[in-house]
């Protein structure tokens, strides 16, 4: 543990200020193309349908780019791997879809890009449901 923080805590301590740049640059761009996606009207609501489009077939190429993407280890592996404690960890207790493979597929690029969109379509799901309840509830 004493190791584990101050080698991490430097490097998200970086990432946490990239990704909160990059977030106030989405939300300048937001309010300047299209200020009515952050009002609480029902117009706006009806007006960014094609807005939840456009961010589905992001999410779907980004799936289909997946294989493509590099095997190197993330940041705390490379941590783990650098300090000695790698194999210290322990497994999941349950895997859905272990390394984001279909078992019966394989580690195929076909198996990787099914278990992509099995999460998507599976995250999608929940923000319906979790948008239904808030809609139910106001």
């Amino acid at each position: 543990m004493q190791v584990v923080i101050p080698a991490m805590l430097g490097v998200h301590a970086l990432i946490g200020v990239g990704e909160a740049l990059i977030t106030v640059a989405a939300l300048t761009f937001i309010l300047q193309t299209r200020p009515d996606l952050l009002g609480s009207s029902s117009e706006s609501a009806q007006g960014s349908r094609g807005w939840v489009v456009a961010g589905v077939l992001i999410a779907l190429a980004v799936v289909l780019l997946s294989p493509l993407a590099s095997a190197d280890p993330d940041g705390l592996e490379r941590v783990a791997q650098d300090v000695g404690f790698l194999g210290a960890g322990q497994s999941a207790p349950y895997e859905i879809l272990p390394d984001y493979t279909v078992p019966f597929l394989g580690e195929t690029p076909l198996s990787t890009i099914l278990a992509g969109t099995i999460g998507m379509i599976v995250v999608g799901v929940i923000i319906v449901l979790l948008g239904q309840g808030m809609k139910a509830k106001s």
